[in-house]
């Protein structure tokens, strides 16, 4: 808890927690290059950009920095789960080596390409909806024809429109879908087959492609690049903290149009009702928040107290074609020692509020507080200190222009003590 001064009482909101010190552990190896701290990758979906924290521009296969030409490799990777990296550099006549510890993980669905999204037969037409599929290949599995799922509700002694449904799952459970529309019709009737793609498989073109880039820095540093063949992300952070609760996200898009974003942090382990749409009236929400942008945007949300809190972010293209989701859940932990005490004061409506906010400590207390000012209208400048006990209530300050006003606060916590002063000039 912390304790809220307004002149006249401390409240204290957080004790125990200690906020935002224990910052990812950063990797630097040379003054040249400097490493994330990657937690997981898609399987064969990541390159140089992934590791290395500075902006290193990379067209095809070639890769710059600062105009210089950047070669690397990295280790080759033939299994799922946990397992190291090696990504060796090459750049201005030097190089650098480096090893991650890394959870591969495979979150690209297969692919069924067919030879025709739309058949048209005549009534008592011979039909095989298994000649209609011409491949079907995954990012990591060897998949056969023969393990695709049809479902065929083709009449054809009955005219009319039907549709087949071919599906098909990896070893990590992803899984992907096909749909063939089919007519049955008399022999006597002409049909045009339309040339548009169905609304099942919307075509996208290549600068349009929907890309976001997540980011966070503040009390946890993360990166994740969510796009069309990495729509979900989902990771797991214990972080122990001492001053610092903020958490800044940022969101990097790609693409043309303007995007829907959604933001939800909850102690709550719930995706929001209706996430595609993002819905904000859910009663568990700690936090929800919805916006239109465009190409990137960035929003803080500070903790009040430690525990666990599930992070969901979704994005939606302008055309409502793709849904991307990333999923974080944060274990936030205290110290049990005493670190810090900080001043934090606003005004309105001409009266002064000062807050006092204690990080760490078990059992933290106020030790002494002192108040001084020049300003004649306070004739007991210690009786702060007998509001102290009147948990929760707010006590002000009409301040006077031209006047000082100095407040000291002693916090106490075991053998440990901190001295902290503040002095406002009007």
């Amino acid at each position: 808890m912390k304790y809220v001064l307004g002149w006249g009482a401390i409240l204290l909101f957080f004790g125990g927690l200690v906020i935002g010190g224990f910052f990812l552990v950063k990797n630097v190896s040379t003054d040249v290059f400097s490493y994330k701290e990657v937690e997981e990758l898609n399987y064969g979906d990541y390159d140089i950009t992934d590791f290395v924290k500075q902006k290193i521009e990379c067209k095809k296969n070639e890769c710059t920095f600062k105009k210089k030409k950047v070669t690397y490799t990295l280790s080759e990777i033939k299994s799922l789960g946990k397992q190291k990296i090696d990504l060796e550099i090459e750049y201005d006549k030097e190089k650098y080596k480096h090893t991650f510890e890394v959870d591969i993980i495979d979150k690209k669905a297969p692919e069924i390409v067919l030879s025709e999204k739309y058949a048209v037969l005549n009534v008592n037409s011979k039909w095989d909806s298994k000649s209609y599929i011409t491949s079907v290949s995954d990012n990591f599995d060897e998949l056969s024809i023969d393990e695709i799922e049809i479902e065929d509700s083709v009449n054809t002694k009955k005219i009319g429109d039907y549709e087949v449904i071919y599906k098909v799952k990896d070893s990590s459970g992803n899984e992907t879908k096909s749909i063939l529309k089919v007519m049955i019709k008399d022999p006597n009737t002409k049909v045009e087959i339309p040339k548009e793609e169905t609304p099942s498989t919307p075509t996208v073109k290549e600068n349009e492609k929907f890309e976001a880039r997540i980011s966070t820095t503040g009390m946890y540093d993360f990166n994740n690049i969510l796009n069309q063949d990495n729509k979900t992300g989902s990771t797991t952070k214990e972080i122990t903290v001492t001053n610092n609760v903020t958490i800044n996200f940022s969101f990097d898009l790609k693409g043309s149009g303007a995007y829907t974003v959604g933001l939800n942090i909850s102690s709550k382990d719930e995706t929001p009702t209706n996430a595609k749409d993002f819905s904000c009236g859910i009663n568990s929400l700690d936090y929800c928040y919805k916006d239109t942008i465009d190409t990137n945007h960035k929003y803080s949300y500070s903790f009040k107290e430690e525990g666990t809190y599930y992070i969901y972010i979704v994005f939606k293209d302008r055309m409502n074609n793709v849904t991307l989701e990333q999923k974080i859940k944060l274990i936030i932990k205290g110290s049990d020692e005493l670190q810090d005490v900080e001043f934090k004061h606003s005004e309105a409506n001409g009266k002064e509020y000062i807050y006092v906010y204690i990080y760490g400590g078990k059992d933290p207390e106020i030790d002494d507080v002192n108040f001084e000012t020049d300003d004649e209208r306070y004739y007991e400048p210690n009786n702060i200190s007998n509001l102290m006990t009147d948990y929760g209530s707010y006590m002000t300050l009409d301040f006077k222009k031209g006047c000082y006003y100095k407040l000291k606060v002693v916090v106490k916590d075991g053998n440990k003590k901190i001295e902290k002063t503040l002095t406002i000039q009007k």
